[in-house]
């Protein structure tokens, strides 16, 4: 198949299903906030965009190989074990004691058991997906009361990794509930109709986070300017 046949085929399926071209143009929105604002970034906000910059750039070959009609539920399966391991990752920035590191990395090495699994087929793929979705979400809760009890932020809703933790907070358990009914009610066969439905809606939660990622990146200004005063 030509270039051109691939792109045409890449339009047509981002028109069909516009749901997958939502949820691929999206993380563009908080890549050029953070770009605009890397004057005032900070380790866990730099973190972040690399973050986005690794979705973007992951996200090409999902694209290609579909437009080729190429079964790629293995590779989509083993993108998402890699986008909770990243995400996981930033959160090493923000803890100092050595009792949370060591959870920390325990949770690490069950996410990168897992993806090791997968790929060996030891493990069905992506049936066990949800575990790293529960293991990431349980840390952004505990984050988020960690936040909350700081005493040296001066205004939450400024502060940006509050966004940050926010965003991966709402796609944890929100795709955790889409997780328990579609991952232990079908087969996560690429060609059925419910499989397209499941990927839909993780689209629409995932691009809600991208959002909320892009309010925290709007804020390092502000959050830079508190400091100073």
């Amino acid at each position: 198949m030509q270039l051109k046949q691939i792109l045409d085929e890449i339009i047509r399926i981002g028109t069909t299903y516009p749901e997958y071209a939502i949820g691929s143009l999206i993380p563009i929105l908080p890549l050029s906030i953070g770009i605009i604002t890397r004057k005032y970034a900070t380790k866990s906000s730099r973190l972040i965009l690399y973050f986005v910059i690794f979705f973007i750039v992951t996200d090409i070959p999902t694209w290609i190989t579909t437009a080729l009609d190429i079964n790629n539920l293995l590779y989509n399966d083993t993108k998402i074990y890699s986008i909770n391991i990243f995400l996981l990752s930033v959160y090493f920035l923000g803890i100092k004691r050595s009792s949370d590191r060591i959870v920390l990395f325990s949770f690490l090495s069950i996410m990168c058991g897992g993806l090791v699994f997968q790929l060996f087929g030891i493990i069905e793929k992506g049936k066990y997906n949800w575990i790293n979705v529960l293991l990431l979400g349980s840390i952004a809760v505990w984050y988020f009361v960690r936040l909350i009890d700081y005493p040296k932020i001066r205004d939450l809703l400024i502060y940006p990794f509050f966004w940050f933790n926010t965003g991966i907070l709402f796609y944890c358990f929100s795709t955790l509930l889409i997780y328990f009914f579609f991952q232990f009610s079908i087969t996560p066969d690429i060609k059925s109709h419910t499989y397209f439905l499941f990927r839909s809606i993780l689209e629409y939660l995932t691009s809600v986070m991208f959002i909320l990622f892009a309010v925290g990146f709007w804020n390092l200004k502000k959050n830079a300017q508190i400091k100073l005063k």
